[in-house]
């Protein structure tokens, strides 16, 4: 009986890659549908930002603070794209720029381990920003 099942079992998986790579495969889509794709492409064309999470590394209200830290987090995690905010009286480290929350809290603690504050923040995240990767 288990050697049906088995049989049975590799067949179905055998149909089913056939059919994943059969070529050719169409949709039509309805004038209803089409114009849904138009009317959301025209929207996400009008939008300059939309949300998304960044990483803030560091807080305080000395300059000089807040220049060595942004130096030392450029060095330790290069690929973040650390930027600094005044927010006065407080300069703002902020890191990176997210749209998955999971991968914001990935980032957010491989960060920790060099700066424990870090926390994670919502923010709007530019379009320039994400396309210029």
């Amino acid at each position: 009986m288990q050697r049906m099942i088995f049989i049975l079992e590799f067949i179905f998986g055998a149909f089913l890659i056939s059919m994943a790579q059969t070529k050719g495969v169409q949709f039509d889509e309805t004038a209803t549908v089409s114009k849904l794709d138009d009317y959301f492409l025209q929207y996400n064309m009008r939008r300059t930002d939309f949300p998304g999470w960044r990483i803030q590394v560091f807080v305080t209200t000395d300059r000089r603070e807040m220049e060595n830290t942004l130096s030392s987090f450029r060095s330790r995690f290069p690929g973040y794209g650390a930027k600094w905010i005044l927010n006065d009286p407080y300069y703002q480290i902020r890191a990176g720029f997210f749209i998955d929350y999971a991968e914001a809290m990935r980032a957010l603690t491989d960060i920790r381990r060099g700066f424990k504050s870090a926390t994670l923040i919502t923010d709007r995240i530019r379009r320039e920003e994400a396309i210029n990767l």
